[in-house]
């Protein structure tokens, strides 16, 4: 035997049990690198809270290879490495690319999507970030380069296995009770991102995927109506021309839905969820209509969520139409676009639902909502369609918008391949005009379009609306990165400057309201996308962003009759406010109470939320990760006041999820259809 093959067997000799305890220090191995790796918060009761949990986690994994024959224990400890190492380098290659972490169920369902559509990003954050991935599976090549296991001491193995499950849950519990949330801070304003954020990997998977995270049992929504506020304040601020004190006599009805006893209901419900979802309805007061209630009464709708618009593009020069429509609309000086699921479909689905989601549009479309405002519009017989220049199929978006209210839904590959070239990302001027004709003479009609061109990546050569209108950009004083982040956008301006001048040619812009909305932040201005510097902070020229100004954004509500009246909102809003808002100006019958926004016109309070029970408001601004409430400048803040809108939130959050996971709608629909 040469001295080779004599250290081979003494490496084999001594590790022949690695694969027998690795699993427990692996886990914990990689919940810390993670950790470190988000930039978490580093302090005793961290520590113990993540290793303690993952030291649990990993000896309940470390039960499989422990009753296994010696060759199979060390493949199954080294395939249970390399999952644990993939679960936490996608996470971090999603937070990285999106700024937000994914649910494994939403990870799954849109991975073919991506791996077809964006398979070029993933080969590159893969090849940017190959050391943290070499990082990450150093467990399992100690496994792999370890002998095989011993057949004997099993049973020692199995009982180190579950002292040590005790153990780390004992310390993992303990850092929990001593973080600020606490342990019972953990469910009860339980958001995935969140929690992977403060909680760790390990505690939110097992939470997500046991549907301890979807468990809202033990909400109090049926106790009482929200909070109410102990000082008069001004949540609409609306500005106008003209006087308003001979309305504010006026007598206004109730925003409900005649007929409709959600008190009765809850009486006769056996449904436990369902039950507490009536009993919170009937206990809250809805909305009141108000002088604007009908404005748009009978006026055409033209729908748009801009795929990553922002607010910092509009210019009166280089975007005059983008400028006129955010101007001389309703104006809004304070609009925020949460990152709801770190997608697209996630700020599209809140645009559309008036609800604060955390599911995909495929789980709450089957419901088939009757409140979304394409299907209070269809109900009134208007002409109805929805438009996406990508893939048809993309998001099940051919299925799901059909449910949310639109008669048909056209994409690229079932019709509009034949007016919109196909290349990427395709155009939205293209789209506007192909399909402006398919609809002008069926008035009233109620459009939707999602838009493509604004989508990253933000580069000359491989986007090509920023290539086509990369004159136009290349003497701003911006990188090349925010240069063709402009550039896609001018194709959106372009779109909606011919958009704008066919209704007024054909005489019915004063009759025609255009309603757009980001879906999220420009996330593709990130570093994880190919660019050098943050783009983002470079866009809104800051050195630094936190929350509140990564999501600030502006909502255009725009119609030809609007444009003398000088109507300005500086209260926040939020997407969660476009329903009901839109619901009052176009005079359907509705209740406000099924979506948890406010009609912004309105006298409710202005609160403006995010998925992790965050808030902005007219006093302040709370940031749920550190429990740091802001006050706006001047602002003089009542006792009790951050609790009270703490409590608020969490009960809309909460109210959200609980509808989105019961058959809230379908239910509903049944009374409906008895009246």
């Amino acid at each position: 035997m040469n001295i080779k093959e004599s250290l081979q067997n003494v490496w084999k000799t001594k590790t022949a049990n690695l694969s027998r305890w690795v699993l427990p220090a692996a886990v914990c191995f990689l919940e810390l690198l993670f950790h470190f790796w988000i930039g978490g918060s580093v302090s005793v009761a961290s520590i113990f809270n993540l290793a303690g949990f993952a030291l649990a986690f990993g000896a309940i994994l470390n039960l499989l290879p422990a009753v296994l024959p010696p060759r199979a224990a060390k493949w199954c400890a080294a395939i249970l490495t390399l999952f644990c190492a993939a679960v936490v380098i996608v996470e971090l290659l999603l937070e990285k690319a999106y700024g937000s972490f994914m649910r494994p169920t939403r990870i799954l369902t849109g991975a073919a999507g991506v791996m077809t559509d964006y398979a070029d990003v993933v080969i590159d954050m893969i090849l940017n970030n190959w050391w943290r991935i070499l990082i990450a599976l150093i467990p399992m090549a100690l496994v792999l380069a370890a002998g095989n296991p011993g057949a004997e001491k099993r049973r020692r193995w199995v009982l180190l296995s579950f002292l040590c499950c005790i153990a780390g849950g004992c310390a993992g519990f303990g850092g929990m009770a001593m973080l600020p949330g606490g342990i019972s801070g953990y469910l009860a304003q339980y958001d995935f991102h969140a929690a992977i954020q403060e909680y760790g990997v390990v505690v939110s998977m097992v939470t997500e995927l046991s549907g301890l995270g979807n468990q809202e049992d033990g909400m109090t929504l049926d106790i009482a109506p929200l909070p109410v506020a102990t000082v008069p304040v001004d949540s609409a601020a609306v500005q106008e021309g003209g006087s308003q004190g001979e309305e504010e006599s006026k007598t206004y009805d109730p925003h409900v839905i005649p007929g409709l006893d959600f008190a009765a209901l809850a009486q006769n419900e056996t449904d436990s969820s369902l039950r507490t979802l009536y009993r919170y309805i009937a206990a809250q007061s809805p909305a009141n209509e108000n002088e604007y209630t009908g404005l748009f009464r009978g006026k055409n709708l033209i729908f748009i969520t801009a795929e990553a618009f922002n607010y910092a593009i509009i210019d009166p020069e280089l975007t005059p139409t983008l400028y006129r429509l955010t101007t001389q609309g309703i104006e809004f000086t304070n609009y925020y676009e949460p990152l709801w699921t770190g997608c697209t479909s996630g700020g599209e689905l809140v645009n559309l639902s008036g609800l604060a989601m955390n599911c995909e549009m495929n789980t709450y479309s089957r419901q088939k909502p009757f409140n979304t405002i394409g299907s209070l519009l269809q109900k009134e017989g208007y002409f109805s369609r929805a438009y996406h220049n990508n893939i048809y199929t993309f998001y099940d978006r051919h299925k799901t918008h059909v449910n949310l209210g639109y008669a048909e839904f056209i994409g690229m590959h079932n019709g509009l391949e034949e007016g919109v070239q196909d290349v990427w990302p395709q155009s939205d001027l293209e789209m506007f005009d192909f399909t402006l004709p398919q609809y002008i003479d069926k008035q009233p009609f109620s459009i939707y379009y999602m838009t493509v061109s604004g989508h990253c990546r933000y580069n000359r050569l491989g986007n090509a609306q920023a290539k086509k209108n990369w004159d136009l950009v290349q003497d701003l004083p911006y990188s090349d990165g925010v240069k063709a982040y402009i550039a896609c956008n001018l194709e959106l301006e372009k779109g909606l400057a011919s958009l704008v001048a066919q209704l007024e040619e054909a005489g019915i812009a004063d009759d025609t309201v255009i309603v757009m909305a980001p879906d999220h932040y420009p996330y593709g201005l990130g570093t994880a996308w190919g660019l050098k510097r943050d783009g983002l902070a470079e866009l809104y020229g800051v050195e630094k962003y936190d929350l509140f100004q990564r999501d600030k954004n502006t909502l255009i509500i725009w119609s030809g009759c609007l444009e003398d009246m000088d109507l300005k909102i500086d209260a926040p809003v939020c997407s969660i406010d476009i329903l009901p808002t839109l619901s009052n100006l176009f005079g359907v019958t509705y209740d406000s109470r099924l979506s948890i926004g406010r009609d912004v016109l309105g006298t409710e309070e202005a609160i403006s939320l995010w998925p992790d029970y965050s808030w902005v408001t007219e006093l302040g601004s709370y940031t749920a990760s550190n429990r740091k409430f802001t006050p706006a400048e001047g602002a003089e803040i009542p006792d009790g006041y951050v609790d009270r809108i703490n409590a608020i939130v969490t009960s809309k959050v909460k109210f959200s999820r609980m509808v989105q996971n019961a058959p809230f709608f379908s239910k509903l629909q049944e009374e409906l259809d008895k009246l």
